[in-house]
């Protein structure tokens, strides 16, 4: 029977969830500790997610938050097959070539998990793949290739009017997706993810009841592409007095809002929301196209110890030193009053870090980075 408002993986996760939470640390391979940074003079918590594994798929991260429920589903009553759609977005000019194309995350994710799971296999659907990209497959394509799932590609014009666009749901999915299959949303943004950003959520409240001095705030900060992380662990943070900050990287704070709306309706309407960080930089670079100020910032963040993604970390670590140079704040943020320096700031490390290279690579054909310095 199906749960209502969760969907199909809402209920494959239920079903999973019975088996109670003794089940964890077999789940769960390497914990997701917090360290203390010192970012430009300011003491800042990292909770690092980037360090957490997920056992059989080896899973990190945001997508290992999201995907917890499905990973833990023991392949005796996982679905036979496993269905999601989104990027590659990539054209077979040599101007887009030279800017880099954007592979899905959630699509190799997704495909880790499922081959885990003996006996069931994964579909992904995407618009036209360019030749070049099929003739030599690199980056995320070519992982998720190697992990046996099957890309499906859909005319772009079809693909609008069955999946949708940014912001409108599309006609219907299931007018090429299998019916028995178990339909997961774009980047993993379903109602079900809300089971392993509650964990984090216990885990953040956890720490800071052992750790924060008394009478101290501690306010959380993460980037967003569908805010789905960020949105649920609102939901669970903001209750218990400790706000939750995002900055959206894939769109513009409307777009944001917008994603997470569908996600909260999916998943009983609570009404929390995390706080959007308000740019203070008028040069806003499209999602994922190189950016001198971009690479400083992560090289700056290499300097202070702590290796992040140039896709959504940057981004976020520059709206937040934007914040930090402009106002001695350690972020401004919209709907709310501006952030005072005295509460303890926490980021979250969302990992990403296995695409620093093909990042890296992108830099590279703009002239941003030398051969030397790729990883």
């Amino acid at each position: 029977m199906r749960h209502p408002g969760l969907g199909r993986m809402g209920a494959v996760a239920l079903a999973a969830a019975k088996r109670g939470p003794g089940e964890r640390g077999r789940l769960v391979a390497s914990e997701s500790p917090v360290e203390e940074f010192v970012i430009r003079g300011r003491r800042v918590l990292v909770k690092r997610d980037d360090k957490m594994r997920l056992a059989e798929s080896g899973l990190s991260g945001n997508k290992a938050r999201k995907l917890y429920a499905l990973n833990k589903t023991p392949a005796s009553s996982f679905p036979e097959v496993v269905a999601s759609h989104g990027g590659p977005q990539a054209r077979d000019t040599r101007k887009h070539r030279a800017r880099g194309y954007r592979i899905s995350n959630a699509m190799v994710a997704i495909a880790a998990v499922v081959a885990s799971k003996p006996g069931s296999s994964f579909v992904y659907y995407t618009k036209p793949v360019p030749k070049w990209l099929r003739r030599n497959p690199v980056g995320n394509f070519a992982r998720t290739i190697a992990l046996g799932a099957e890309i499906m590609e859909v005319h772009t014009e079809d693909y609008k009017r069955i999946f949708g666009g940014a912001d409108g749901p599309g006609a219907s999915y299931s007018e090429v997706v299998p019916e028995e299959a178990l339909f997961l949303p774009q980047g993993g943004a379903d109602a079900a993810a809300e089971e392993g950003v509650s964990m984090l959520a216990d885990e953040i409240i956890d720490y800071w009841d052992e750790n924060g001095p008394p009478g101290k705030e501690l306010r959380v900060i993460l980037p967003a592409g569908t805010g789905t992380t960020a949105l649920f662990l609102a939901r669970h943070l903001v209750p218990e007095g400790i706000p939750v900050l995002t900055v959206p990287c894939a769109g513009d704070s409307g777009y944001l809002y917008r994603q997470m709306a569908k996600v909260d309706r999916a998943s009983g309407g609570v009404g929390i929301f995390p706080q959007c960080v308000q740019e203070t930089r008028k040069r806003k670079a499209a999602f994922g196209a190189p950016k001198r100020e971009l690479l400083e910032v992560w090289r700056e963040m290499d300097k202070a110890g702590l290796f992040v993604d140039l896709l959504y970390a940057a981004p976020a670590w520059e709206v937040i030193m934007d914040s930090w140079d402009s106002s001695g704040s350690p972020v401004s943020v919209t709907p709310g009053p501006p952030i005072d320096s005295e509460p303890q700031l926490m980021y979250v490390h969302c990992g990403g870090l296995e695409g620093v290279s093909s990042q890296l690579t992108r830099y590279k054909h703009q002239g941003l980075v030398q051969d030397g310095q790729l990883q």
